[in-house]
């Protein structure tokens, strides 16, 4: 295959695919391409991908690791459907947040519901036992007992 070695990123042809990789300290990030795609967008889309790294995640392993579903919600408000969207960091950022607050705010939408259901729960279960208390429902407090019959 083709290589294209530069000071910040490095590159591999085969076949169809183009491997665009950047060390970001310790690690290596790659973008996955197609050869006919635009060498110099994919550039801009990995140089995007390596600034997004450090802003959810220390760039170690154990925490690249650690933090992999940030950075794959980060990295999915970069790239779209195999196309790079027009973004910033910046808009990363605003855009993650909002989901966050979305879903804290649905978290507390199905918190307070659960809430009411244990609510309606202990409700009905004392107006079972109070019926049960008052007259005899079968299968509810009233089992017969078993040691008082003879086998034989």
């Amino acid at each position: 295959g083709t290589e294209g070695v530069g000071k910040q990123h490095t590159y591999v042809e085969t076949g169809s695919i183009r491997y665009v990789y950047q060390p970001i300290e310790g690690l290596y990030l790659l973008l996955v391409t197609t050869r006919g795609s635009n060498i110099v967008q994919d550039l801009d889309t990995l140089r995007l991908l390596t600034k997004v790294v450090p802003e959810y995640a220390q760039v170690t392993e154990e925490d690249v690791t650690r933090n992999v579903f940030d950075l794959i919600f980060a990295f999915d408000e970069v790239i779209t459907l195999g196309y790079k969207e027009n973004t910033t960091l910046e808009g990363i950022r605003t855009n993650l947040e909002m989901d966050s607050h979305n879903e804290k705010l649905h978290l507390m939408v199905v918190q307070s519901k659960m809430n009411e259901a244990n609510k309606a729960a202990q409700d009905a279960a004392k107006v079972i036992r109070s019926a049960a208390g008052s007259r005899a429902m079968p299968g509810i407090g009233n089992t017969p007992s078993l040691e008082g019959s003879s086998g034989g």
